[in-house]
């Protein structure tokens, strides 16, 4: 099974959040590793983990050590990911964000899910929204 995996989730992997997004993360983290599910990602994907990941370090979040980071990393290197290319023009990113009410960000993430046919696993509250709105699946895992 093949979900777009929003990069939200993926953080709470590593960062603290609450309990219920914690508790969401692992499940999702769990679907993968037990059903070799492959995660659909737009390119900046990549982008968001690894800037919340070195955020995360660079400001000693709760003990984000450097060992923490390394491990982190392993973990993303070893998840099963593909990358869809998505070409985006500004005005096509802020068309998508207008009619989907989200940010550039989460829009590509959205619109990725509703193009492909896809759940897609996200904490955000707005990728929620608009899933029960444009009938995409919010992945349950």
């Amino acid at each position: 099974m093949n979900f777009v995996l929003d990069a939200s989730v993926a953080l709470a992997w590593f960062l603290d959040m609450d309990s219920e997004a914690t508790d969401y993360a692992a499940g999702v983290r769990r679907l993968i590793l037990n059903s070799r599910a492959v995660c659909v990602v737009p390119g900046n994907w990549h982008l968001e983990v690894g800037s919340g990941l070195i955020r995360a370090h660079r400001n000693h979040r709760l003990g984000f050590t450097a060992a923490k980071l390394a491990d982190a990393l392993e973990v993303i290197d070893d998840i099963p990911v593909w990358t869809h290319h998505l070409g985006m023009e500004s005005r096509h990113v802020v068309d998508l964000a207008k009619a989907y009410n989200l940010t550039g960000y989460d829009a590509q993430y959205f619109h990725l899910a509703l193009t492909e046919g896809l759940p897609i696993a996200s904490l955000d509250k707005g990728i929620q929204s608009s899933c029960k709105v444009f009938g995409v699946e919010l992945l349950k895992p």
